[in-house]
């Protein structure tokens, strides 16, 4: 249950596209098909960022849109990792399925001084998109995207 503070992030993905996309393509881009739920229709990708108080806790989901040419797809969230900067999450918990990750923001972090508070920090957010048939995965594939985080002083 989300306190007060907490964030959510949701990745939403365009699934119709992404399978019309695979038919055509083995390298696919995941920004002409993901967003993020709160994003501004004209923002791109590498410019959305949120914000979270230290100490709160993020959970990172995944959400299948558009889902007509399969139902059964699942947008699994499986890694938040930073990218040339420092860690702001001290815990990271995994639900099963579908995947989603719990992330708290640390309280107090050497790394934290007066120059470096509220700096924005980019992460790689590993997903995985399954499309199911009986309860098995018919189709996998994961791909990757650099959402922004800036933790609040």
């Amino acid at each position: 249950m989300p306190k007060k503070g907490d964030v959510t992030v949701t990745l939403k993905v365009d699934i119709d596209r992404l399978i019309e996309a695979l038919k055509s393509t083995s390298t696919l881009d995941p920004n002409l098909y993901c967003s993020f739920v709160g994003q501004l229709t004209d923002q791109k990708n590498k410019d959305y960022f949120f914000r979270v108080d230290k100490g709160k806790t993020v959970l990172w989901q995944g959400l299948p849109v558009n889902t007509s040419s399969n139902p059964n797809t699942v947008v699994n969230i499986l890694a938040v990792i930073p990218e040339n900067t420092r860690e702001v999450f001290s815990d990271l918990l995994c639900s099963d399925y579908p995947k989603t990750l719990l992330a708290t923001t640390e309280t107090q972090t050497p790394e934290y001084n007066n120059d470096t508070e509220g700096d924005m920090e980019l992460y790689s957010l590993y997903f995985n998109i399954s499309w199911m048939n009986n309860g098995l995965p018919e189709y996998s594939i994961t791909l990757k995207i650099d959402p922004k985080v800036i933790v609040n002083p």
